[in-house]
C-alpha cells in the first residue's frame, strides 16, 4: 500500500518519444530559425540551462530584451534542443492568445510542454527540469483568478510556484511591457525572489532589432518621444521612406489611410490598449462595440 500510494500521488515526466517529436517539430519549423545575435544568446542560454541542471542549487537565467529582439524565437529553440536531449523542460507564458496559437501550429501532443504561469500550483519540487517563462512581466500576485475554486486558491506567490517548480528556471523579460494592471514581473522582482529560494542568478542582454526592418533609430525614436529613454533620436528624420509616422485628426482617417494601403496590397491592422471594457459576445455570437470614441464604434 505504501508502494500504491507514492505511484498514484506521483507526477508524470513525457516519454522520450513525446519530447523528440516535439523537438523535431519545433526545430523542422523555418519560422523559429536563429539568425545573428540570436544564435550567440542560444549557444550561452542551453549552455546555462544544461549545466544548471546539474549543479545543487536552483538557477535562474534572466534575458532581458525589447520587442522583436527575439526572446521567444530563442526560448523555443531552446527547449526543442533541451527535449532532444533528454531533459524535460516546458515553456510557459501568461498569454492565453499566444499560447494556444503556438499549440496550435506545434500540435496538439505539445501541450504537455506548453503551458501558462498558473499550471504549477500543484507542481512537486523540481518536477521540472528547465522551465522557460516568455513574457515573464506578464507573471501575476497568485494564481488564482475570479474563476478558482475558493478550495483550489494558493496563497503562494506564483514567482514562488515557478521557481519551486523548476531546478533551472529562465526568464524571458522586458520591463517596459506592461498588459494589465495585476501583472507584476520586472527584473528587480525576479532576482528578489531566487534570493528567497538561494538560487544563482546569470543575466543577459538582447539588443539586435529584428522587426521594423531592423532599424535601431526607430525604436529609440519612439522610446525617446514616449518619454521611457533619453537618447540621441529626438527628431524622427521624415525622408526615410522606410516609415510612415502620422499623427491622425480622428480614429475614422487612421482606418480609412490604412484601407488605402490594403488596397495596394500591404497588410493592415488597428490595435487598441486596455482602455475599454473587454465584453464576451453577445448571444448570436457577435462581438460587442466596446470601443467608442465620438461617432467611431468597433468591437
Amino acid at each position: 500500500m505504501d508502494v500504491l500510494k507514492e505511484i498514484e500521488q506521483s507526477h508524470f515526466r513525457p516519454s522520450k518519444k513525446l519530447m523528440d517529436h516535439i523537438g523535431q517539430t519545433i526545430k523542422g519549423n523555418s519560422s523559429y530559425i536563429l539568425l545573428d545575435e540570436q544564435l550567440i544568446a542560444y549557444d550561452r542560454i542551453f549552455a546555462a540551462a544544461r549545466d544548471g541542471y546539474h549543479q545543487k542549487n536552483k538557477r535562474m537565467i534572466i534575458i532581458r530584451g525589447g520587442p522583436g529582439t527575439g526572446k521567444s524565437v530563442i526560448a523555443l529553440n531552446v527547449m526543442a534542443d533541451l527535449l532532444l536531449k533528454g531533459y524535460n523542460a516546458h515553456y510557459a507564458t501568461g498569454s492565453r492568445a499566444f499560447t494556444e496559437s503556438l499549440r496550435k501550429t506545434i500540435g496538439t501532443r505539445s501541450q504537455a510542454q506548453i503551458k501558462y504561469f498558473n499550471s504549477y500550483t500543484e507542481a512537486m519540487n523540481e518536477e521540472i527540469d528547465v522551465l522557460l517563462c516568455d513574457e515573464s512581466h506578464r507573471i501575476r500576485i497568485s494564481s488564482a483568478n475570479r474563476f478558482t475554486k475558493k478550495e483550489d486558491r494558493s496563497k503562494e506567490a506564483q514567482i514562488d510556484e515557478l521557481l519551486k517548480a523548476s531546478k533551472v528556471s529562465v526568464f524571458f523579460i522586458d520591463d517596459r511591457q506592461i498588459v494589465r494592471p495585476n501583472e507584476i514581473g520586472s527584473v528587480a522582482y525576479l532576482k528578489e525572489a531566487a534570493h528567497r529560494f538561494q538560487a544563482t542568478v546569470e543575466e543577459y542582454e538582447l539588443d539586435a532589432q529584428f522587426r521594423c526592418n531592423g532599424s535601431s533609430d526607430y525604436i529609440n525614436w519612439i522610446n525617446n518621444t514616449l518619454g521611457l529613454e533619453q537618447n540621441a533620436n529626438v527628431l524622427w528624420k521624415t525622408s526615410d521612406s522606410s516609415f510612415d509616422f502620422r499623427i491622425m485628426a480622428s480614429p475614422q482617417a487612421v482606418e480609412e489611410e490604412i484601407a488605402k494601403r490594403i488596397e495596394e496590397g500591404f497588410t493592415g491592422r488597428i490595435t487598441a490598449g486596455f482602455c475599454w471594457p473587454w465584453s464576451d459576445p453577445d448571444e448570436h455570437g457577435q462581438l460587442i462595440e466596446d470601443v467608442v470614441i465620438n461617432d467611431y464604434r468597433r468591437p
